[in-house]
């Protein structure tokens, strides 16, 4: 074999392994079904758990749980459980973020991968710190249980919120495009969805009363100002907007449909043979 042959064949081995590397390397799996429970303290704490499911098409190392954070906030006593593999998790502190690396092992000596086929259900539980406003005149809760961070779609979803009181409350699904359900339910509000989108998410807003706060909450975010009326009117410009972005969407379906029924209509009118 001369050179020019030799440097082909080398050539062609090459593209075939670099070609092999996304197949080799990926982690291919779906989360079919993830439940979301928030407790909201009276101190201003709010108490994370949550259950996700994975199923897994390929072999893995682990999975990773994403939780953005905002100035003052701060993830804590977290615990990490799961069913399905053996498992271990690290934490990585990174900007704007919290990353929860959670190793998956077939055998108990943690040292072979989780298989294709492989069903896991993870359940974290946290703290999560200044998550809660409190302003002059009302407190907040906006937060999202199921964020847009996520790289995957997402089967279905049930969350529920639990306040210091059972009464209750003026709420939000955002964004209101959204087509999660929600209701009050037992003094909770019940939040569901079908499915949500890689790069959607599903957040609640709620105005809490202040009279259902203790005297001392250092776990909540203080902002000097009046908010409960700012935050409806929010409320309203997103819901009147998408109102109209529907409106204006039902109107083009109808245009479409009017133009395709237009070469129709001609040549009904203007094309057809004569009758002899």
């Amino acid at each position: 074999m001369n050179f020019k042959n030799k440097a082909l064949a080398i050539l062609l081995v090459l593209i075939f392994c670099i070609s092999l590397l996304p197949a080799v390397s990926a982690v291919d799996y779906s989360i079919p079904y993830a439940n979301v429970d928030i407790q909201v303290y009276d101190d201003g704490l709010i108490n994370v758990y949550e259950e996700i499911d994975y199923h897994f098409d390929s072999s893995a190392n682990g999975v990773y749980r994403d939780i953005p954070l905002k100035r003052d906030q701060s993830v804590e006593n977290l615990h990490v459980y799961v069913e399905g593999a053996y498992s271990e998790y690290q934490i990585i502190n990174q900007d704007g973020m919290e990353r929860i690396k959670i190793y998956l092992y077939r055998d108990a000596a943690k040292t072979k991968k989780i298989l294709p086929g492989t069903n896991v259900k993870v359940y974290l539980q946290y703290d999560f710190t200044h998550v809660v406003k409190i302003y002059n005149d009302v407190g907040e809760l906006q937060y999202k249980v199921w964020g847009d961070e996520w790289e995957d779609d997402l089967g279905s979803l049930d969350a529920v919120i639990r306040f210091p009181d059972d009464k209750e409350l003026e709420y939000w699904i955002n964004p209101a495009y959204s087509d999660a359900q929600a209701k009050w339910s037992d003094g909770n509000l019940v939040i569901s969805s079908d499915g949500v989108s890689e790069g959607s998410y599903v957040e609640a807003r709620a105005l809490i009363p202040l009279d259902e706060f203790s005297s001392s909450t250092p776990y909540a975010q203080h902002i000097n100002k009046d908010a409960a009326d700012e935050i409806r009117s929010m409320q309203k410009s997103e819901a009147d907007t998408q109102t109209l972005l529907s409106t204006v969407g039902s109107i083009v379906n109808y245009l479409m449909v009017a133009l395709c029924a237009i070469p129709l209509a001609i040549y009904y009118r203007f094309g057809r043979e004569p009758k002899t």
